[in-house]
């Protein structure tokens, strides 16, 4: 009997998440009731999805952010308070919870005058890019003005959110002695002679250095990630026996460790870590 109740969840979770796609079409495309009405039937077989309210709540807010009626904020309630939106990561797309958000932010910006804080929590070495994305392309329906504050809490910890930071990007010189064999576009494996020594990845902002990968014995031992200013963002290190992360140390933009992560027989960073330790300017 065991042997059947993976693949029988394995598929009704595929189509669940099938049906919430359409739903987030219908919000996309503006067919609200069209939403609501296959939402309601979703909760019949569903009820228990935590996502059905995140959809709800986009589907409220769509429902009044079409109507003229706001009420606007007479009586000042807003100016004493700090109002933050937490979101996981600024994604380039469309994403129903991101959407969400950024149409309340517009509509305090807009009809308010307010500027709240979009906190986001993960680590995420293309925010300053995803924040010009947001400013700019936006995603068609709702562009953040640049008054919106957006605070990474790594980048907040590493002091690279200000807007006053030098941009210094970075790119190595070649060295005569080694061989750079070009495998995909802006990406080089470095060799010494035969043997693979570290990989360079020009993926940053403006093709400049995003990542040093170095290799041993032909496993890698560690990571250095450069963010979108060219400072030295984190260093990843990996176990010699299977290459599983087991340290990641964040830093500051003067080049002191701010943040280090410890890891457990972790295979991806995305993995939480089994320990943060958080350092001060005197570390």
């Amino acid at each position: 009997m065991n042997e059947y109740i993976g693949p029988i969840r394995d598929q009704f979770n595929n189509e669940a998440a099938a049906v919430k796609n359409i739903i987030y079409d219908m919000i996309n495309t503006g067919n609200i009731d069209d939403a609501l009405q296959l939402l309601e039937q979703y909760i019949l077989i569903n009820p228990a999805d935590p996502e059905i309210n995140d959809i709800q709540s986009i589907l409220d807010f769509e429902a009044v952010s079409g109507k003229n009626d706001i009420t606007p904020d007479v009586y000042g309630i807003l100016k004493d308070i700090e109002t933050i939106f937490v979101l996981n990561k600024i994604t380039f797309g469309r994403i129903g919870v991101q959407d969400s958000v950024l149409k309340k932010v517009k509509l305090m910006e807009d009809v308010w005058n307010y500027i709240p804080l979009i906190l986001t929590c993960y680590h995420n070495i293309d925010q300053r890019q995803a924040q010009i994305w947001l400013h700019t392309a936006g995603n068609g329906k709702v562009n953040v003005s640049t008054k919106t504050r957006i605070i990474n809490i790594y980048d907040y910890f590493q002091n690279s959110y200000v807007n006053d930071l030098e941009n210094k990007a970075t790119y190595f010189n070649k060295e005569d002695s080694l061989k750079y064999i070009e495998t995909e576009e802006n990406i080089f494996d470095v060799y010494s002679g035969d043997i693979l020594i570290r990989q360079e990845y020009y993926t940053g902002y403006l093709n400049s250095l995003r990542m040093v990968r170095n290799y041993l014995n032909g496993k890698k031992t560690s990571d250095f990630i450069y963010d979108d200013w060219g400072y030295l963002n984190c260093i990843r290190e990996y176990t010699p026996e299977n290459e599983n992360i087991y340290n990641v140390k964040y830093y500051t933009t003067n080049g002191t460790v701010c943040i280090e992560a410890l890891y457990k027989d972790k295979d991806e960073e995305k993995d939480e870590p089994d320990k943060l330790i958080l350092f001060d300017e005197k570390g």
